[in-house]
């Protein structure tokens, strides 16, 4: 199964990219599947309009498994992480 990590670093506040691909690494994913927003407010951008989650995405476009740390905070709210996945 294709998997692919997500990460959205919105701050400098004990997020990294480092602990992102840390966390990738620890899940098992490699290191070319990783893909992390940096400097995406989970408030005020949708994750359709996050370069990265657009390759995440297309990536999974055939199915597969989308890895990520809890505390990235995919979205702001459910619904807003919802509506692109059902599309």
């Amino acid at each position: 199964m294709k998997t692919v990590y997500y990460g959205r670093i919105s701050s400098t506040e004990g997020q990294t990219s480092a602990s992102q691909y840390d966390d990738a690494h620890k899940q098992g994913v490699d290191k070319r599947h990783v893909h992390i927003d940096e400097g995406v407010s989970g408030y005020h951008v949708a994750p359709a309009d996050r370069p990265e989650w657009k390759r995440v995405l297309d990536k999974l476009s055939d199915g597969g498994c989308c890895m990520c740390d809890g505390s990235t905070g995919l979205a702001a709210d459910t619904m807003s992480f919802t509506r692109p996945c059902a599309n």
